[in-house]
């Protein structure tokens, strides 16, 4: 197979390797093989630019937004105004200490998801943020 465009890797606690790609989708390579994620599995953007695992969820950044895939149930689940979230373009993915997930986006600012009660908090210019 040839996986070209690598964007981001995260190994989980597994020991999964977790690869995004700009085109080809989400990959994970376990120990015996590879796994390929893309629209035939329900990701509605290929264009993976970060990946973050945690409690069995692989958190998907892309160009078209935030999206989690739950590997134990195979749902993928995007997040949009609905939930507080209009940030698209995704460009980082890190968990705080107490549990939040913190999105980096390229044009709207940081997002902090309470993931228990998918609700987004905004931070933007309008908070001192330099663009």
């Amino acid at each position: 197979f040839v996986l070209s465009n690598i964007s981001s890797i995260y190994e989980d606690r597994e020991g999964n390797i977790w690869f995004g790609s700009l085109g080809d989708g989400l990959v994970q390579k376990s120990a015996e093989k590879f796994s390929f994620f893309g629209t035939s599995e329900g990701l509605t953007d290929t264009e993976i630019k970060k990946v973050l695992a945690e409690s069995g969820k692989i958190w998907v950044g892309s160009e078209s937004g935030l999206g989690v895939y739950n590997r134990y149930t195979g749902a993928y689940s995007r997040f949009g105004a609905q939930h507080g979230f209009t940030g698209s373009h995704v460009s980082s993915l890190a968990f705080d200490s107490s549990g939040r997930l913190w999105i980096g986006t390229a044009e709207k600012g940081i997002y902090v998801m309470d993931t228990l009660k998918k609700k987004f908090v905004h931070f933007s210019q309008q908070h001192k943020l330099r663009s």
